[in-house]
């Protein structure tokens, strides 16, 4: 994960951003509950902040909606880069480090014992390890 601005955004010519400039600015997060928000939360944590110390001004749903009112300047976020790479590509968002905050988020794979993977879900873990270890 990364923060994501608009591309007219004054931090636009950075590779990366401190720790206490993120708080500077108004920020929008995901829902109670969603992953992206726990991961936000503890890596915050791990420095002794806590998302309360942001200026939130939004909560939003969805990761789209998210990007919407990043692109209408309403605010800064954290996320994926994975869900937003066609912003980034487009050059209509951009993607910075925030220093000293580790923005790394688990994913988890499961499956059912008792059950053989079908041929696409054994192309599909494939593909994950591949993918993984070239990281």
């Amino acid at each position: 994960m990364r923060l994501i601005i608009p591309a007219n955004h004054h931090w636009a010519v950075e590779k990366r951003v401190s720790l206490a400039m993120l708080f500077t600015e108004p920020f929008i997060v995901r829902e109670q509950g969603s992953g992206t928000l726990k991961s936000l939360q503890q890596s915050l944590g791990n420095k002794g902040h806590n998302v309360e110390d942001l200026r939130v001004v939004a909560e939003l749903g969805s990761t789209q909606a998210i990007c919407q009112g990043i692109k209408t300047g309403a605010g800064v976020s954290i996320l994926s880069t994975l869900a937003v790479s066609e912003d980034l590509q487009a050059q209509k968002l951009i993607a910075l480090e925030v220093d000293g905050l580790n923005l790394k988020r688990n994913f988890y794979l499961t499956w059912h014992r008792y059950r053989s993977p079908s041929p696409l879900n054994q192309a599909f873990v494939q593909f994950l390890e591949k993918e993984l270890s070239s990281k």
